[in-house]
């Protein structure tokens, strides 16, 4: 069921990755096989790189929070530049954390670095949503669904709108 996302460019891009076996050293993901719980069961985990703009940052924590009633928890990526991301969230989402990583050694590490520590605290899904997306409805229950449905597919993403039309 596509969901209509857009982001301030008139894009919305975001991915939902559920962990499958994999083998060892093909990826940062721990070495166990696919296991999810009971649906609604806290497992997700949503991962966004922060890069620029607090607003930004701010506007897409505070959508996820309105739009998405699954139980999550998100880690916020920091790839900078400016110091302070955390306090500029503060209030925006009440399941975030912020990662530092000034560095900015790219988004796909930005992600990675997310993912691994999801899945440390215990995630079993994890969601790659770019900062600037801003949810117009809740995404994220009807792709765990799938992931069950479908448990040999390890990758999912969301249908796509550019200024309300389909890609």
């Amino acid at each position: 069921m596509p969901v209509d996302w857009i982001d301030s460019s008139g894009v919305f891009t975001s991915s939902v990755f559920l962990k499958s076996d994999l083998l060892p050293g093909e990826s940062v993901l721990p070495d166990r096989p696919l296991s999810l719980p009971p649906q609604n069961a806290s497992i997700a985990a949503v991962v966004v790189v922060h890069y620029g703009v607090f607003e930004v940052t701010r506007a897409c924590l505070a959508s996820l929070a309105t739009q998405e009633s699954l139980p999550h928890s998100v880690i916020v990526v920091d790839h900078g530049p400016n110091p302070g991301l955390a306090e500029a969230l503060e209030g925006a989402n009440p399941l975030f954390r912020v990662i530092p990583a000034h560095h900015n050694p790219g988004f796909g590490a930005g992600c990675n670095l997310g993912a691994a520590l999801a899945w440390e605290a215990g995630a079993q899904v994890v969601w790659f949503l770019n900062n600037d997306a801003s949810l117009q409805g809740p995404i994220l229950e009807g792709l765990m669904n799938l992931g069950r449905t479908h448990p040999e597919v390890g990758l999912w993403g969301t249908h796509q709108l550019e200024h309300g039309q389909s890609l």
